[in-house]
Parts: structure tokens; C-alpha cells; sequence
């Protein structure tokens, strides 16, 4: 028998591999160190290795090994790497390439790719991908194919290159000439020098909105910058206050409308003050003839868990409807300080538990881009807010998933920053162990301007006093268009050893037209400069999330603001809670009860996992020389209807920064967008700016949603925005009275919602969002 470090090959221990003639015999626990060494065996040519690196845990490609064989060393294969350093001895193999981090070279491992699957019968042996997805079952699993739909026996033009390889599949272009490299061939390219394979063409004139140049633009607030307002403010055309009543009658013409569908209805309370505000802006720019900051007349939402001196703070329950902060919370504060204008406060699901959206303060979110869709949330209204062009920014808070999955939904760029680079101080609690709050915005430009007031250090914020807090002086100094150059990207296939749960395998979910999406984003990564690692894996990550300390801690935020509930045990008496939110008046007092016996949760045990989880990650980061690890928002790719599989626990559980950007359109007749997630580093948010900045601009995929409105904008009465207040109320009660009150959240899908909307519409006399009489 074969023996390891004392262990036989039948009695090995946990992660040890046992090999056959020509392969190592691999006997390393986790936990175990040292400096390999080699065996020959006398009876056999029969290699035994035990490796200075814990089995399945990512390593090197051991490329020093590569070349360094000294004339007294033994290399066996004469690829010039010594044997005491080569992990695959007796088949040359200088790249010393181990795709599945298992110690073993792919020049002798029977499963390259680690997913338990034999190359010899792999259809895809290089990429993890264990369910063996075949779309078109023609041998080539979907993750590693250019044409997964079949589409490779297509060619609608006739050109002779197949549709899914043709850059034009409509007009016949042999030559596949494109320009600007933004995968859309000249032949029908609406914008040939500008990269915007999103083509956004809002004007319908075949001219693409990419090839506009800046000083033609009219204002318009659908796709409005932060650069474009204060371009408008400081040549005269407009007035802040002309500004912000534009974004307004855009909410009040589309943002209700119920006349093709449930509404968007993204708001919860609007900012009363709002247009006096703009007024005060107005009169400093007549007196200065200079903008307050770099968010001047800027028009921003908060999540309706932000304090605000001019709107409520309800966490998204009619709960708390009322509760109102003696003053803005520190994020907020520090936008507004530098001249952003607060317009309201948006929808989020009921206590931050959920992605879709749904809550008793607003009723339900729907999907800018088709309203039958899920928002995402809990940041939802924000997500919503943004993309119908209502808001040029807006806030949001994460604990997983709740910033990334509505920006992915909804083509929108976010950052999920470093655990304590963004203070939450004055943002009704959540899990204090994993809750960031942070920025939407339309563009890589905007959000950096949004987070640079964000991320302000704030004294009163323990949380920030982390040893290696920084930012730089300026986000928008990090806005590189040639930011992937050089750049080493890893592609993240397998989160956890632990168990074979969705959410540990980040590209199991989607369809074969998905994952041809993906594919191409990550062909753009590298044509755009970035070298791609593929297969990295965390074999050590703790997949747990964990709580803490919520009950108390909110007890402790209503002792300071005015709300007509003193603590959470009278939240639970009221009875004002969604049903999916507690089940009863006596499950929540129960979650009250174990709140004060258990007072501090998880928190340490979740405080180590989380701090394991971040260590591990940097950890591979570094085995690898990785500047970050790319993978979807969500596991099957778009919005569904209610379905989603956030990818949020690698941020989540580590604490580490995450930024989202659109890398795609789904296919069918409502195109829908679909995001990709960019990791890295702690603190590490400039890199993290400049990879996705150059993303954007290389590739242009942002395009606006097709709203639906009942009515031409001349027809829209002016916004009331007292009245608009007490609608948004009378809907919240009517959805939470005949659904959310008894019933599971999903119980109010798009059309019941819808009809309950054009009741509440119809008895406030909103007859311009109505339509059509059904």
C-alpha cells in the first residue's frame, strides 16, 4: 500500500487523492504545510506527492517553477520544472495551468475543471459547470459555446457567417467590419465611432443616442446626467427649478400610469419642499454665478429607510407610517451639502426582506423596463426610480443582493462598497454585520459623483474606525477608459465546497441566450485589455449569513425620532406588519423576545465568519495575482416574473466592495437588461471604478426603457405634491388591506396590483393614468 505522511490511499484523509500510474497521489489536509516531496516508489512508477497547499484550495499556476530546474535537480519530464516543485512530473507541461486549483497539473488531471465530471466525457472539461447544460445537444455544454441556442445553423442574412458569430445577423456583411468594437457590425450600427451596443436611439431617427454630439442635446430628464444638468444651469437655458418640475411631471405622467399594464410605482413620499428648495439653489447660482457643489440641482431619491428632515422613515411598512427624524440621516447630509435636491423617498420590500419589491408602505415596484417583471429590491423604487428617468440618482441599502439585483434589473450601475467605507448612521437598522448603503445611478460617472458624497468619514460612526479606511480625494479621478489594461480578471465559477445549493454556483441558472451573454462580457473584458483567469473557485467560503442585534437596535432608533411606535414590541401589537413579513402578532413578539434574550444575535460568531470569508477571499486573490473576480448579479440572468438568484453572498459574507454594470439585453420582445458583478479588494473601490468605467465605455450597453403613459405630457395636471402624498398612502392601504395583510406577498402580482391601482386612481379622480375604461 501506498502511504502518504503515515495515511494509506484507502484510509485517507479528508481531501486527499489518490492516482493512478503517472499522476499524483495528492494527501494534504486543509490544514496542512510544508515543503512537497516526492516518492518514487521501487515497484511501481508511481508518483506520491503531498502538496504545501490544502487540497481544492486555489493555488499558484506555480509558473516560478517554470525554468528554474538547477543542474542537480530532478525533472523527470524535462519541462524544466524541478519534480519537488512541478505539479504534473512526468508530462512536460511549462504553463503549469491547474484549472481546477486541485494541485494537480491539467496536463494529467482526469477532471480539469473540478466538477466532478471526467474530461473524456465532459462536454465543456475546462469550465466548472456540473449540470452539464446542452441547449442545443449538440455535445458543447452552453458555458463554453458561442452558440448554445443552435444558432451556429443559422444565417438569416445569408452572408454566409452564422448568426450567433455574425456581428449583423439582419444585413448582409461578409467583411464584419465594426469600428467602434462594440460587437454591432457597421452594416447596421446606428452609431458606427461610438461603442454603444445597447444602440439607444431615442428619438426614433436611426441616429444613435452615442452620436449626439453633447452640445446638440435638448434637455431631456429620461436619460439626464449630473454633467448635463449643470451644462444646461450654467449656460442659462434653464432654471433649477424648471429642472426639478421636469423630473416631476415625469413622474406624474408615467410612474401610476396604469394603462397597459401594473404601474411602476416607484415612490413612497414626495419631498413637500422640493421646487422652494430649487428656488433657494436658483437664487445662489443668480448671485454667484457658481454651482454649490458637484451635486448642484442634482434630483435624488432615498430608500424609505433614509432619515430625512422632509419625508418620513418607514422601512417599508405602514407600521411605521409618520415616523419622522429630527434631521437627515449622515449620507443624505452630505449630498445634500454639496446641492442635491431631495425629491422623495422610494418604495423598498417591507423590513429590507425581500427582492421584489413588495411592502405595506407602497404596495408593489414594477420593472421600468415591463412592469409584469420583478423589480429587485429591497432597494427597489430606487432601481425603478433611476431607470424610468424620474431621479438622476438615488440611494439604497444592501444586505444582499439589495442594491446589486435592482441595478442588474434595470441596466443601472451600483457600487456595494467595503463593509465601512459608507456610514448608515441615521438608516432604520438592519443586520449591522453585512448592511452597506450606496448609490444608483445611470452611468460609471454619476455613481462615482454620488459616492464621493457618500462616503464621507463620519466621527460619530464606530463602524468606520476600520485600521484601513481610505478613499481618495475623488472618485471621478479613477474614470480610466483604459482601465482593464493589464488588468487580471477572474472568472468566479464556484463560491463553496460546502454544498451544491444555487446560490455556490454563480453561473447555474441562466438560459443558453444568457450565457452567451455572458460570454461575450467576458470576450469584451479581454478585448478591451484584461487578462482572463478562468475557473477560480473559493473552496473555504463560509456560505452562512448570520444576524444580529436587530430588535434592540431598533428599540434604541425609535428612542430618537418621532413615530407613533415607541419600540418594536408595539409594532407587533399594532398589527400593521405584511403577513409575509410575520406570520402573526405572536410570531413577531416572539422575534421581540428572543431580540432581548439573545440581544447581540450571531454577532461574534458572525463577526469571525465574515472576517474568515474576507481573508479567504484576498487570499485567492493573491495565490492568483487577481485585481478582481467577475460574475453575474443574478444566476439566471434578467428579471423574471418573481424568480431570482442574487449572487450577493460573496460580498455579503466577506464585507469586500462590489460594483454592478450592464453587460447585455435579454432576448424575446421586451428586451430586459442583464448585469455582471465586478469584486474586488478591500477599500479597493477606485479599481474597482476604472475596470467598470472602461467596461462602459467600450461597450455602451445602457438603454433606456419604453414607458407607457395614458396621456400626451400637455394633459398631465401639474404634480400636487400633498396630494400626490395622500395617493401614495390611500394605495399603500388599499394593497395592504386586500392582500398584504392576510395574504403571502406574491399574492399581489402584477395584475392584482394593477387593479387595485385604477381603484384608488379612479376615486382620486387621476382619470389621465387610467386609459382606456375596461
Amino acid at each position: 500500500m501506498i502511504r502518504c505522511e503515515g495515511y494509506e490511499c484507502d484510509a485517507r484523509p479528508r481531501g486527499a487523492r489518490c492516482f493512478s500510474e503517472g499522476y499524483i497521489l495528492m494527501m494534504a489536509t486543509r490544514y496542512l504545510l510544508g515543503r512537497a516531496f516526492f516518492v518514487v516508489a521501487s515497484c511501481a512508477l508511481l508518483v506520491v506527492g503531498c502538496s504545501d497547499a490544502p487540497i481544492d484550495e486555489p493555488v499558484s499556476p506555480n509558473q516560478q517553477c517554470a525554468g528554474s530546474a538547477g543542474p542537480d535537480d530532478l525533472d523527470t519530464d524535462g519541462d524544466g520544472a524541478p519534480d519537488d516543485c512541478d505539479n504534473c512530473p512526468y508530462i512536460a507541461n511549462t504553463d503549469q495551468a491547474d484549472g481546477d486549483f486541485d494541485g494537480v497539473g491539467d496536463r494529467c488531471d482526469d477532471d480539469r475543471d473540478g466538477d466532478g465530471i471526467d474530461n473524456e466525457i465532459d462536454n465543456c472539461p475546462d469550465i466548472y459547470n456540473p449540470d452539464q447544460r446542452d441547449s442545443d445537444r449538440d455535445g458543447v455544454g452552453d458555458v463554453c459555446e458561442r452558440c448554445p441556442d443552435g444558432e451556429d445553423l443559422r444565417d438569416s442574412d445569408g452572408d454566409g457567417i452564422a448568426d450567433c458569430f455574425d456581428n449583423c445577423p439582419s444585413v448582409a456583411n461578409p467583411d464584419q467590419i465594426d469600428t467602434d468594437g462594440d460587437g454591432v457590425g457597421d452594416a447596421c450600427d446606428n452609431c458606427i465611432p461610438v461603442p454603444n451596443a445597447g444602440q439607444a436611439d431615442r428619438s426614433g431617427d436611426g441616429i444613435g443616442d452615442a452620436c449626439i454630439p453633447t452640445a446638440q442635446r435638448v434637455f431631456d430628464p429620461e436619460e439626464a446626467s449630473i454633467a448635463d444638468i449643470h451644462r444646461t444651469i450654467l449656460a442659462k437655458k434653464m432654471t433649477c427649478e424648471a429642472i426639478v418640475d421636469a423630473h416631476l411631471q415625469r413622474i406624474a405622467r408615467y410612474d401610476l400610469d396604469v394603462s397597459e399594464g401594473a404601474p411602476i410605482n416607484a415612490f413612497v413620499m414626495f419631498n413637500e419642499s422640493v421646487r422652494e428648495q430649487a428656488r433657494a439653489l436658483d437664487a445662489q447660482f443668480a448671485e454667484t454665478n457658481s454651482l454649490v457643489g458637484p451635486l448642484h440641482c442634482v434630483p435624488i431619491g432615498v430608500k424609505t429607510n433614509f432619515d430625512s428632515s422632509d419625508t418620513t422613515t418607514t422601512n417599508g411598512s405602514l407600521a411605521l407610517v409618520g415616523t419622522r427624524a429630527p434631521d437627515d440621516g449622515f449620507a443624505l447630509a452630505q449630498m445634500r451639502e454639496r446641492g442635491a435636491l431631495l425629491v422623495g423617498t422610494t418604495g423598498m420590500d417591507e423590513f429590507a426582506g425581500g427582492v421584489h419589491g413588495i411592502g405595506g408602505r407602497h404596495g408593489k415596484t414594477g420593472n421600468a423596463y415591463n412592469t409584469a417583471t420583478n423589480s429587485g429590491g429591497s432597494s427597489a423604487g430606487s432601481g425603478a426610480a433611476v431607470a424610468a428617468g424620474f431621479l438622476v440618482g438615488a440611494t439604497g441599502t444592501d444586505n444582499c443582493g439589495s442594491l446589486s439585483i435592482p441595478a442588474a434589473y434595470h441596466g443601472l450601475v451600483t457600487m456595494r462598497s467595503t463593509h465601512e467605507l459608507v456610514s448608515v448612521d441615521g438608516i432604520f437598522p438592519s443586520n449591522p454585520l453585512d448592511v452597506v448603503a450606496g448609490p444608483l445611478a445611470r452611468s460609471v460617472r454619476d455613481m462615482a459623483v454620488l459616492l464621493d458624497a457618500m462616503a464621507a468619514a463620519n466621527p460619530g460612526d464606530a463602524r468606520q474606525n476600520h485600521p484601513r479606511w481610505a478613499r481618495p480625494d475623488s472618485y471621478t479621478d479613477h474614470l480610466n477608459p483604459n482601465g482593464l489594461r493589464g488588468r487580471r480578471i477572474g472568472i468566479l465559477r464556484r463560491l463553496s465546497a460546502e454544498t451544491d445549493d444555487w446560490y455556490r454556483d454563480p453561473f447555474e441558472g441562466g438560459d443558453a441566450a444568457t450565457h452567451r451573454t455572458w460570454t461575450r462580457a467576458i470576450e469584451d473584458m479581454r478585448r478591451l485589455g484584461a487578462e482572463v483567469v478562468e475557473n477560480v473557485r473559493l473552496p473555504e467560503f463560509l456560505p452562512s449569513r448570520y444576524g444580529a442585534g436587530f430588535v434592540v437596535h431598533v428599540d434604541a432608533y425609535l428612542k430618537g425620532v418621532d413615530s407613533p411606535v415607541k419600540n418594536f414590541a408595539q409594532i407587533c401589537e399594532e398589527e400593521r406588519f405584511s403577513k409575509s413579513t410575520y406570520s402573526s402578532v405572536e410570531a413577531c413578539m416572539e422575534r421581540n423576545e428572543s431580540g432581548y434574550a439573545y440581544p447581540n444575535g450571531s454577532l461574534d460568531k458572525g463577526r469571525n465568519a465574515y472576517a474568515f470569508n474576507r481573508a479567504h477571499v484576498t487570499h485567492v486573490m493573491d495565490l492568483l495575482d487577481l485585481d478582481a473576480l467577475v460574475y453575474p448579479a443574478d444566476a439566471t440572468g434578467a428579471a423574471h416574473r418573481f424568480a431570482a438568484q442574487p449572487n450577493c453572498l460573496a460580498t455579503s459574507a466577506s464585507g469586500l466592495p462590489a460594483v454592478v454594470v450592464p453587460v447585455g439585453e435579454s432576448t424575446g420582445r421586451v428586451k430586459l437588461p442583464i448585469g455582471m458583478m465586478i469584486m474586488g479588494r478591500e477599500f479597493d473601490e477606485p479599481s474597482l471604478i476604472e475596470m467598470v468605467y472602461a467596461f462602459e465605455q467600450g461597450t455602451g450597453w445602457r438603454r433606456p426603457p419604453q414607458l407607457h403613459a395614458a396621456s400626451e405630457p400637455e394633459d398631465v395636471p401639474r404634480l400636487d405634491l400633498q396630494a400626490a402624498n395622500d395617493l401614495r398612502l390611500a394605495l399603500a392601504e388599499a394593497a395592504f388591506e386586500q392582500v398584504l395583510a392576510g395574504q403571502n406577498k406574491f399574492d399581489l402580482y402584477p395584475e392584482r396590483f394593477r387593479q387595485i391601482a385604477r381603484e384608488v386612481l379612479q376615486e382620486a379622480g387621476a382619470v389621465h393614468l387610467l386609459g382606456p375604461a375596461e
